[in-house]
């Protein structure tokens, strides 16, 4: 069966019911919370504020915006190395490309695949075609990046050991199966994609980006050099 016929396949689907429903538990289970806390509201407010700004410190169009920009970082790369670039400038910046963190990886590549390097150095598809040897460990490489950096300019606003701390509280007080359930409804009804996976579907469009490109010597699309460089070994 073709699971892309139709424009939704690729758009993807939307319920308005479902979106109702998560909303409606959502106010549901808060209010249930808010009664059961008793004077002890308050700790409620702080759980939710908290909780609202952690989930939207993070914008999703600045995540999406990194993740293609790191791709186009790893095509400036293989760029520079490929043309044996002594000092390189990416983002305004000059460095060199030696003492990149990901150029170790980069240079095992190259070493084991000299069938991918041409005496033309303007041949953009053999630089592509390291790309796509190099995609899903740099991909690891980047989404490790993002992590670290993302932990380190967490906003004030998305303090996670006073979200933990106030948790812990309102078990005490309502249960833990309760606040399971409040967690729960607050994940269905505010967190439909997960900033990695934004992240990671940024670095994959820009990796399609260059999949669809042709070769100007062969007038081949790159996925077409791709699939004509693989041997496939069969198993006797």
């Amino acid at each position: 069966m073709n699971i892309f016929k139709e424009k939704t396949d690729f758009l993807g689907t939307f319920s308005f019911e479902n979106l109702k429903d998560a909303d409606c538990q959502f106010w549901i289970i808060a209010k249930e919370v808010d009664e059961a806390l008793g004077d002890r509201k308050y700790l409620l407010n702080v759980y939710i504020s908290y909780l609202l700004e952690a989930i939207n410190s993070t914008q999703v169009f600045r995540v999406a915006n990194a993740g293609f920009n790191d791709c186009i970082e790893l095509l400036c790369l293989c760029g520079d190395v490929y043309n044996d670039a002594k000092i390189a400038r990416n983002k305004n910046v000059y460095y060199k490309p030696q003492f990149h963190e990901f150029y170790p990886h980069l240079k095992k590549f190259i070493d084991k695949h000299p069938e991918f390097q041409s005496e033309d150095k303007s041949n953009k598809a053999s630089i592509f075609l390291w790309i796509n040897g190099l995609f899903c460990r740099f991909t690891e490489y980047a989404v490790n990046r993002f992590f670290k950096q993302e932990n380190k300019n967490f906003p004030p606003c998305a303090d996670i050991h006073t979200i933990n701390e106030c948790y812990k509280n309102m078990a005490e007080i309502i249960g833990g199966e309760l606040m399971e359930k409040l967690n729960d409804a607050i994940r269905e009804r505010f967190m439909k994609v997960s900033l990695t996976d934004v992240y990671l579907q940024s670095t994959i469009n820009q990796y399609i980006d260059c999949l669809t490109l042709r070769d100007a010597k062969t007038s081949k699309y790159i996925f077409r050099m791709i699939l004509d460089s693989i041997e496939i070994k069969e198993e006797k």
